[in-house]
């Protein structure tokens, strides 16, 4: 194998992975959340993963069990069916930025014929505090909450249930196993209670719960998944060059919604920050994070797309879905004017920023990122490697970086 390739998605930030622990959770009937805003009470008849089947398990028998599931036809009628509810499913949460290749990167999930891939399922908190609608204080509480009912598919129990309804039902027709949701890759006229049943079946089948969230502030914050509820969930933490990101964002001439939301001055510092502050809390070693947290550079994911998808699949403990090397080969090989389209020209699409953006403009970012980019391995440029550097590798640091380097890089600066 080419010696790229070994150093595919390198940021492993742990080589140890924990043993499974099973921790007793009280077994208490779910609540429905008071809402102060007109919102759907009824409960699903389609049962939902509670808190004790989301705990971790070493048994490798099957743990699944039958229940009755709703299921939409073509001409939107409810039938009901007998189907495996799996009591254990692997958990993926993916924290990134905005314009850090995670729209391409979730395809990787939403490929996946038994995986549940949920799109930014916390938009619509983002858009009630930009209205004053919630207090912005209130936007992680209420994003954990809505996190922990989803993936214990109990949608019934979320936040603002309507208002996240409606800013939800424009991503469903993003997934194909929700096609029936859909017309004409349009949302159906559905009810509310027929949408979410559908949700909550496809979410109890499903094998894997993957979530992909720009709009998540701190890793830390998932801590509670872990050690309160004992879930099975493994961190994603996709990262991009500063330096593409910022470009990519000024490209567009679009607001980045949550950087309005923080009220913070500058993007830049914003976004590096952000990541300075994810670095220092997962280089500082948590126990409930060792085994559960890959950090994956997009640029080692454009070049090497089969590779790193192997090894995040690897690193989940998850059945690689051979159908989706098939998307993989059709889709990275494909130049696009859409910046949101999941079909790239992965490996052009690396260097891309460095062919539309000027020196001046590259050496501001990189004198507010300077911490970021080294946390992160990127390499820091004169004038004259901006100009003339043509591999991605020269500026990319190709090594490990697990906990204990990355405690030492932070010491060092810190220092």
């Amino acid at each position: 194998m080419h010696t790229a390739v070994k150093y595919i998605c390198l940021f492993t930030a742990a080589t140890v992975f924990a043993s499974s622990i099973v921790l007793r959770v009280d077994r208490r009937p779910v609540k429905t959340l008071s809402q102060p805003t007109p919102t759907l009470h009824k409960k699903s008849s389609t049962p939902t993963r509670t808190e004790d089947t989301a705990v971790r398990s070493s048994d490798k028998s099957d743990t699944s069990t039958t229940k009755n599931q709703s299921h939409i036809d073509d001409s939107g009628h409810v039938t009901n069916h007998q189907h495996k509810v799996d009591t254990n499913p692997h958990i993926a949460i993916i924290v990134t930025n905005k314009r850090s290749g995670s729209s391409f990167f979730g395809e990787l999930f939403n490929q996946n014929p038994n995986a549940f891939y949920l799109f930014e399922p916390l938009q619509c908190f983002t858009q009630m505090a930009l209205k004053n609608e919630i207090p912005s204080n209130e936007f992680n509480s209420l994003s954990i909450k809505t996190l922990k009912y989803i993936l214990t598919c109990d949608f019934y129990n979320i936040p603002y249930l309507n208002t996240w309804w409606e800013a939800f039902r424009n991503f469903i027709c993003w997934s194909t196993p929700w096609s029936s949701l859909c017309k004409d890759n349009k949302p159906r006229e559905v009810s509310i209670e027929t949408g979410l049943d559908t949700l909550v079946q496809m979410c109890n089948l499903s094998k894997l719960v993957a979530i992909k969230t720009i709009r998540l502030a701190d890793i830390a914050s998932l801590r509670e998944f872990v050690e309160m509820y004992n879930m099975n969930v493994k961190v994603l933490h996709l990262v991009r060059d500063p330096r593409a990101v910022m470009n990519s964002r000024w490209y567009l001439h679009s607001p980045n919604y949550d950087f309005l939301r923080k009220k913070v001055k500058d993007e830049t510092i914003d976004l590096c920050q952000h990541s300075v502050r994810n670095m220092k809390y997962v280089s500082s070693q948590p126990d409930w994070l060792r085994g559960r947290y890959k950090l994956v550079r997009f640029e080692d994911v454009a070049s090497f797309p089969h590779e790193c998808a192997r090894q995040i699949y690897q690193f989940l403990g998850v059945e690689y879905p051979l159908v989706l090397d098939g998307w993989i080969n059709e889709n990275t090989n494909k130049d696009t004017a859409n910046p949101y389209n999941t079909k790239r020209n992965s490996s052009g699409i690396i260097n891309k920023w460095r062919n539309e953006m000027d020196f001046e403009q590259v050496k501001k970012i990189q004198s507010k990122c300077s911490l970021a980019m080294t946390s992160l391995g990127y390499n820091l440029m004169n004038e004259s490697q901006f100009v003339n550097i043509d591999d991605y590798e020269s500026y990319l640091r190709p090594e490990e970086l697990p906990f204990t380097k990355l405690h030492g890089i932070f010491v060092k600066i810190n220092n």
